[in-house]
């Protein structure tokens, strides 16, 4: 019977790889820990985590519920030497019906600005070792007064070094508040009034936040990532201003990446701004789960001011289910449609002329569908896809776990006064360069009616010749139809 190999033979620089690379899955803040079990495991693993700086370079400040002991943080700082550090900053709020006379300090009335925000004791370690982060994750969220100890501080008494971050070698940075009602309104007063050198930020995230970002950071951007899962449309809809007032003076930004989960999304005020043109941006990334709305056109209204002329690639996240009057139009799924669609304005026609890959995953809102009030069983919402509403298109890939829906080109001849005025453009015959498509879906019989209305609409335009194959995968099983063969196969599944 063969003996298990002995690790303590192993070189230490495959253990330290090893180790690294176990790290580097989990999130920056958890690393740390992670390294600190792996000391815990035998001599061999301790001797190699102590001696590998590499190991040490993320500052969590927080650990699950609890915080890191300036102890901790003080050892991860020695034992990571001089390199580039990973650091996670919580800055917590009490609202002011939760005042005690155990915390009075934290309303201090000669700071209103910054009353009822604490922080804990780790929070200065981390903060004064700035000139070394290589990214920053600051979240602000709420605090019950329970609990409350001699862990925390005023938040006041560190506002000068938060205000004057020098922290030239950062790279990454993550602006969170809590989805709690109000946490993002109250935190805009401390971001406001920030003067911070960063000039090396090239990606920033922020998370249901209202983050001013500096003037002199936004030409150096590479990657912006917004998330929205407030219930707040306002919030909302002057994150959808922003973006257009501010994208355009990203002039290096590659990457722009829109998800809306949960959203109330009525744009109520109405962004000042005609029409943005982002030439810089190549990779588009949207996703809606779960918005509701008033009005199902109220996504076309605001996506149609966005013009992506050099984006190559765009991936769409979105549910079929019957959420409202979102996207709903007459049982039509038209979310995909209205980011799509053309502009009404015919310099711009094509919101993304140089668009190549489009990537959509179809999710399902609902678990199981209940029968109307006629008793009939309900039917998911057609996905509305226009075949020609971008012409660039070279390959499609649509996946979805959810069965019983379907994929549609359009809706009939066009009807002005019933139907919303993008649908007019939906039914144009226009060259189309789609050369695959790719369907990951458990039912194909949705997808058939769509492809048989591109392969009318490629061969009267003569463009046929340019499509390749058709992919479909059921079950982890891949099947690959040749042009030839498309118009066989979609008359057999009809």
């Amino acid at each position: 019977m063969s003996r298990a190999p002995d690790i303590s033979v192993l070189p230490p620089e495959l253990l330290e790889n090893t180790f690294n690379l176990t790290i580097q899955s989990i999130s920056a803040q958890d690393r740390v820990f992670q390294t600190l079990a792996f000391s815990h495991v035998c001599r061999t693993f301790r001797d190699v985590a102590l001696n590998s700086p590499r190991l040490w370079t993320s500052l969590p400040g927080r650990k699950g519920d609890g915080f890191s002991k300036p102890a901790f943080i003080e050892a991860c700082i020695e034992r990571s030497k001089d390199l580039p550090m990973d650091v996670a900053l919580w800055v917590h709020y009490i609202e002011n019906d939760r005042r005690s006379w155990r915390t009075q300090v934290f309303f201090s009335a000669s700071n209103p600005l910054y009353q009822g925000f604490l922080v804990d004791k780790t929070f200065e370690w981390i903060l004064l070792r700035c000139a070394r982060w290589r990214s920053c994750s600051l979240h602000f969220d709420y605090i019950p007064e329970v609990g409350l100890d001699q862990e925390y501080r005023a938040f006041c008494d560190l506002i000068t070094s938060f205000q004057n971050i020098n922290a030239p070698l950062l790279e990454d940075l993550l602006i969170k508040t809590s989805t709690a009602s109000g946490i993002c309104a109250v935190t805009v007063p401390l971001l406001s009034n920030t003067a911070w050198n960063l000039p090396g930020l090239v990606n920033l995230s922020i998370d249901d936040a209202l983050f001013p970002i500096p003037p002199q950071t936004r030409p150096q951007l590479r990657s912006v990532v917004l998330k929205l899962s407030s219930q707040e449309y306002l919030q909302c809809s002057r994150a959808i201003n922003t973006c257009q007032d501010l994208l355009p003076m990203m002039t290096c930004l590659s990457t722009f990446r829109l998800s809306l989960v949960g959203c109330r999304c009525n744009f109520f005020e109405p962004s000042k701004t005609p029409f943005v043109e982002i030439p810089s941006v190549e990779f588009v990334d949207v996703t809606l789960l779960g918005c509701t709305s008033d009005e199902s056109h109220n996504l076309w209204k605001e996506f149609r001011k966005f013009h992506f002329p050099n984006a190559i690639e765009m991936t769409v996240t979105l549910d079929i289910g019957d959420r409202d009057e979102f996207v709903l139009w007459e049982d039509h799924n038209i979310a995909l449609y209205s980011l799509l669609a053309q502009s009404p304005d015919d310099e711009y026609l094509y919101r993304y002329p140089s668009l190549e890959l489009l990537v959509v995953n179809v999710r399902s809102s609902v678990a199981h569908l209940l029968p109307r009030g006629s008793g009939k069983p309900r039917q998911l919402p057609t996905l509305l896809l226009p075949c020609c509403c971008v012409p660039s298109l070279k390959h499609l890939k649509i996946w979805s776990p959810a069965a019983h829906w379907k994929l549609l080109d359009g809706v009939g001849e066009f009807d002005a006064s019933s139907q919303p005025p993008y649908f007019r453009r939906a039914g144009e015959v226009t060259a189309i360069s789609l050369e695959t498509a790719t369907f990951d879906v458990p039912d194909v019989d949705g997808i058939v009616p769509w492809m048989k209305q591109l392969t009318s609409k490629m061969r009267a335009t003569s463009c046929w010749e340019r499509f390749s194959e058709l992919t479909i995968i059921q079950s982890g099983d891949e099947v690959v139809i040749p042009r030839e063969e498309v118009g066989r196969w979609c008359e057999e599944k009809a």
